[in-house]
């Protein structure tokens, strides 16, 4: 029985060879139990049973072995027997026959702990290690390499240097090849990859294990280019790789996208025929080629191995979705299906990944239908985050709720991918009431869920609760986390408060582009131009280089302030970096930056260079020929854009319409309304129907403006104002005041531009009661907060009506002795109602009001003059 010793083969008539040998000695046990009396010969079968991972015959030689005495007579019996439970997955028959022993020795403790290491249990495995020591055991050099494996799946390093310091005490380290490789891998998989590399050069035997462990280490933490290098070193000292190795340099090559090197080790691994014999390595060098974007040469090696199973189609169908490439990917599995191969986890992360790239939210459901089925979603969390994130990404939040619902336990994981999702979609409130109920579970939120929780907040405006989690973050002593600051500084930018931001900004201890581009955006997008270009100095002079988004705020500030000079030099960067030709939406800001500094050539220019034109770009263009009464261009550039086959939308319609009502083209702005018709846009959106009031209201076709006006489904304040100033400018105020009316009756709010209409229409026809009641109402009913323009106009009717004492009054109360407009509307009056000293009085006031003159005693000198 000498064969059952030897090296073990993969092929399947040996391993027939092997069950047909066990059958006929298990016959012989029972008709002959004396040819166990020495123990040697069950030793044998019970290691055959484990080769084969043959747990039912290992059970019965274990029944025959206490049968017949042999776990108390031989010491080697009971190591077997564990060794064996342990290698066929079964740890707790390993352990109870562990347990069960009368004598144990340091043998069987080193199979037990083996077993655990095996299956990942590290901290059993250390307890046991410890246990040993406790009953007198002495480690010996494969203990010592057990308990530096368990030591680096537990991620244990005062335990895993604590062994290392008794391995160099016991000078096992120049004389065990294998305790030497375990303490370089223990060391590489805590990324000390230097301590690994020293390890290594102290070994006095480098075999291939030593030298495939320190490659591996090298590959999985992402340094490549020393991982080949050490391949190479290998090689060099005539020690031959195996597929273990193999596998780690293909790794590296996928890494560093070096296909030349990997068509190397591939073509080693034809040379010796390993591709027939182990299948590893055609997943790897399938993942390698996929890695490197060569899906030809993926797919190419995958069509010649001679078995598939459902590790060599998950590397494809990875490969398929790390690319992109989601309808391939799910082709692979339903390919993958027709082959009788079930898919596993890894192969539904794969299809939950590719319906997210796709945006297939019905090939999503499909996949969730068949995980259920497979009952995945009670056995394998990371699957049920994946379901989760890919609804959550693609917007279906009820269905990520329904699926998160069902979890009996949710980790943070789970909590910050549905945060997340509520985030992004702008469900804000959503996302705040996760985190609520999150907390009520005993869930503490970290980094990531405050970061969605601000981006929530940012998204709705809860700045109270934006402060709270701010006060949080202090608390958790978070203020050096760059993700978390950075998201505070966006949130409180976002919002306007940007004091608050620079506040925070001023915290970071990185500020990197992001920080940078988020603070630069905030004062942009808040109208301060001037703040924005100094933040993006100071960002130059620490020497960070601007993104695309940064180029694309420091150009919205540029036409903010119309700062052509600032913004040329940012262009002259932009075409340096080639962003022009590269990205759309800089080429687009760019366009709208022109056009803001009423540059048009150049915006027209620009707009000639990009590569690609999309509706938006053009868009921007016609916006900045409409904006500057350009409407002849507005028109010719709306024909080329039909021309170039590109369809309009609403933005386009809001400039053409801006073009015909600035010139009056009333024929054109109708059969721009007919298409907008057509299209249905003057029912869903508002600023094509407002754009339309506006345009018949300034072409004076008001009974059309008013037909349009009357149709609207929704009326906003923008379409009200538009035609309250068309009635306003043909002084009929009493349509004026229905519109007004109308607009108060159904619950549209008015604002500064509405009163400021009625106000003047009062003002016009003399209505100075209706004029004083409006005035009140704006303020106490309506919370608008009257400015200088609607204060002058107050003046000017209550001047006159005569009423100059009222006048004055509402001047001292409400009005600094600087603003000029108030005290012309008086002035105005004064004349009309021959009030010749006050008005005197009032001219010099206006005159020298630049003087440092006691605002309060001139106000005092005039109010005595009036009495």
């Amino acid at each position: 029985m000498a064969w059952v010793c030897g090296a073990p083969r993969s092929s399947a008539t040996f391993n027939q060879g092997i069950h047909n040998e066990l059958l006929h000695s298990a016959e012989g046990i029972r008709t002959n139990g004396s040819m166990y009396r020495k123990g040697h010969e069950l030793i044998a079968l019970l290691k055959a049973c484990t080769k084969l991972k043959d747990l039912r015959m290992g059970i019965e030689r274990h029944a025959d072995a206490a049968r017949l005495g042999l776990l108390y007579n031989d010491p080697f019996v009971g190591s077997t027997l564990v060794d064996m439970y342990a290698k066929c997955g079964s740890l707790i028959k390993a352990q109870e026959t562990f347990d069960g022993l009368p004598r144990r020795d340091i043998v069987c403790w080193t199979a037990l702990m083996k077993g655990y290491t095996d299956s990942g249990c590290g901290e059993r495995a250390l307890e046991c290690f410890v246990y040993m020591q406790e009953e007198g055991f002495f480690p010996n050099p494969f203990t010592f390499s057990c308990a530096l494996k368990a030591c680096g799946i537990i991620g244990d390093l005062d335990k895993g240097q604590e062994i290392h310091n008794e391995v160099e005490r016991q000078g096992l380290l120049e004389t065990d090849v294998f305790v030497g490789s375990n303490l370089v891998d223990m060391y590489a998989r805590f990324g000390f990859l230097g301590t690994a590399q020293e390890i290594f050069n102290k070994l006095p035997i480098r075999n291939v294990v030593s030298w495939t462990v320190l490659i591996g280490g090298y590959a999985d933490l992402g340094y490549g280019r020393e991982a080949i290098q050490c391949f190479q070193k290998m090689q060099l000292e005539g020690i031959s790789p195996t597929a273990a190795t193999y596998v780690c340099v293909l790794k590296a090559c996928g890494k560093l996208k070096h296909e030349l090197k990997g068509l190397e080790v591939h073509a080693e691994i034809e040379k010796w025929g390993l591709l027939e014999r182990e299948l590893v390595l055609g997943s790897s060098l399938v993942d390698m080629y996929v890695k490197c974007g060569s899906l030809s040469r993926a797919q190419n090696v995958f069509e010649k191995l001679p078995v598939r199973n459902v590790v060599l189609w998950n590397a494809l169908i990875t490969g398929y979705a790390e690319q992109g490439l989601a309808k391939e990917a799910l082709e692979s599995v339903n390919l993958m299906r027709s082959g009788g191969i079930a898919p596993d986890s890894i192969t539904f992360l794969n299809c939950l990944k590719a319906c997210h790239i796709s945006g297939d939210i019905d090939k999503g459901q499909e996949i969730h239908v068949e995980i259920e089925r497979a009952r995945f979603l009670e056995t394998d969390i990371t699957v049920v985050h994946a379901l989760i994130d890919m609804y959550a990404k693609l917007g279906s939040l009820a269905k990520a709720k329904q699926v998160f619902d069902k979890v009996p336990s949710r980790n943070i994981v789970l909590w910050n991918t549905l945060i997340a999702g509520y985030a992004k979609h702008e469900q804000g409130h959503e996302a705040l009431q996760c985190l609520e109920q999150m907390r009520l579970e005993g869930v503490l939120p970290n980094s990531i869920t405050l970061v969605c929780s601000l981006k929530a907040c940012r998204g709705v405006g809860a700045m109270l609760k934006g402060r709270e989690l701010h006060s949080e973050i202090e608390q958790l002593g978070m203020c050096e986390n760059l993700f978390v600051l950075s998201a505070l500084v966006d949130m409180y930018a976002q919002n306007g408060l940007l004091t608050k931001a620079q506040q925070v900004f001023s915290m970071l201890p990185d500020k990197d582009v992001i920080a940078w581009t988020t603070l630069i955006a905030g004062y942009a997008d808040y109208g301060h131009g001037e703040e924005a270009l100094k933040a993006l100095e100071e960002m130059l002079s620490d020497g960070i280089s601007p993104n695309a988004i940064t180029f694309m705020c420091s150009l919205k500030a540029c036409g903010s302030l119309e700062a052509a000079d600032k913004a040329e030099k940012l262009y002259e960067e932009v075409e340096k970096e080639g962003l022009l030709e590269r990205d759309l939406f800089v080429g687009n800001t760019v366009v709208d930056m022109y056009g803001k500094c009423g540059l048009l050539s150049k915006a027209q220019s620009i707009f000639n260079k990009l590569p690609v034109r999309n509706v938006v770009v053009w868009n921007t263009l016609l916006a900045a020929y409409a904006t500057n009464g350009c409407s002849e261009e507005t028109f010719a550039c709306y024909e080329r854009m039909q021309a170039e086959g590109t369809p309009p939308n609403s933005g386009t319609f809001v400039s053409i319409l801006r073009a015909c009502g600035h010139v009056g083209a009333s024929s054109r702005g109708q059969t721009i309304h007919a298409e907008i018709e057509r299209l249905g846009l003057m029912e869903r959106d508002v600023a094509v129907a407002n754009g339309l009031v506006a345009m018949y209201v300034k072409c004076d076709f008001l009974t059309a403006a008013q037909r349009v006006f009357d149709k609207l489904l929704t009326r906003d304040i923008g379409s009200c104002n538009a035609l309250m100033a068309g009635y306003a400018q043909r002084g009929d105020s009493k349509r004026v005041l229905s519109v007004f009316d109308r607009l108060i009756g159904e619950g549209v709010e008015p604002d500064l531009v509405t009163y400021y209409t009625v106000l003047n229409t009062c003002n016009r026809k003399h209505l100075s009661s209706e004029c004083e009641m409006y005035y009140e109402v704006m303020s106490r009913d309506y919370g608008v907060a009257p400015t200088i323009k609607h204060l002058s106009c107050m003046v000017h009717t209550l001047g006159h009506a005569g009423q100059l004492d009222q006048a004055l009054t509402m001047i001292g109360n409400t009005c600094e002795p600087s603003n000029f407009s108030p005290w012309h509307a008086l002035l105005s009056a004064c004349q009309s109602c021959g009030h010749s000293k006050l008005g005197q009085l009032v001219f010099q006031h206006t005159v020298y009001s630049n003087e440092q003159n006691d605002g309060i005693a001139f106000l005092s000198s005039i109010q005595d003059c009036h009495n």
